[in-house]
């Protein structure tokens, strides 16, 4: 129905709510500026498994049409070591992407005018870390490594360097030409 009720105390045991029609499941509306909803594992599994069956809808929508200055998605993986932050594994073989996407897509579609952005920023911030590649591509198919389709009238690739500029270039490599300008 459309009631409500207040609860404050804690629940334990396993809990589910089953919903078989076309509203919404589940709703926590967080009107004071608390967190709406806290998921504490302290187990070794998931905090959060989504298992959706959705063939053609978005599986994880976040709408944050009023953010501003903060970051609308934001991850502190401090003690990470040989893991990953993000990682997106597609094993399935009728990827079709098309020439125009991708497996990952990074779109802007508003007019920022002339602001700065950066619709990809890697920043190694932290000048000890010379161990640390800040972009690296590894392709083993027999296609470019890196494609840029550059529609505007400025350089494709710039270099800006507050120290010597040094493209280096595997030359034990003999199965084709090492530059191609």
């Amino acid at each position: 129905g459309g009631g409500g009720f207040s609860y404050s105390e804690g629940l334990t045991g396993d809990m589910k709510i089953t919903n078989a029609g076309t509203t919404i499941g589940l709703e926590i509306e967080q009107d004071g500026a608390g967190t709406g909803l806290k998921l504490n594992q302290d187990g070794n599994a998931h905090a959060l498994h989504i298992d959706s069956e959705s063939d053609s809808a978005t599986v994880l929508y976040i709408d944050a049409p009023t953010a501003t200055t903060g970051s609308v998605l934001y991850m502190n993986p401090g003690a990470l070591t040989t893991g990953a932050a993000i990682r997106v594994e597609h094993t399935g073989t009728a990827l079709a992407s098309t020439a125009t996407g991708g497996l990952v897509e990074i779109f802007h579609t508003g007019n920022s005018s002339s602001n700065t952005n950066n619709l990809l920023f890697i920043h190694n911030d932290h000048a000890s870390s010379t161990g640390t590649t800040a972009l690296k591509i590894k392709q083993d198919a027999n296609a470019p490594g890196l494609y840029i389709d550059n529609q505007g009238n400025q350089a494709s690739i710039t270099v800006s360097s507050d120290d010597n500029v040094f493209i280096s270039m595997d030359t034990t490599q003999t199965n084709g030409d090492e530059w191609k300008l």
